[in-house]
């Protein structure tokens, strides 16, 4: 799982705020950032531009157990139908 813990400690040790990032991502990429949900590579690109840093300095892999991650597949498999659905 990947969480973007450091990208929020960077943006305070620059006594920066989340807010700024709004600068270049929409709010609810903002959301997703704050929820450790999925965001697109295009927009790591743009913080790591904003913040003048590379992707590891604002994210990290953590691992998780087998049954947390089966739910997150799950979940996601979920996300992508219904997807599927609206778009369909």
């Amino acid at each position: 799982m990947i969480t973007y813990y450091r990208l929020f400690d960077l943006l305070k040790r620059r006594e920066m705020k989340n807010s700024d990032l709004l600068k270049v991502v929409s709010s609810s990429t903002l959301s997703k950032l704050k929820k450790g949900e999925t965001v697109r590579t295009d927009t790591l690109e743009k913080i790591c531009a904003l913040l003048g840093c590379q992707p590891g300095d604002i994210m990290e892999v953590v691992e998780i157990d087998k049954d947390e991650a089966a739910d997150r597949a799950y979940l996601l498999n979920d996300d992508l139908i219904d997807y599927a659905h609206k778009i369909g």
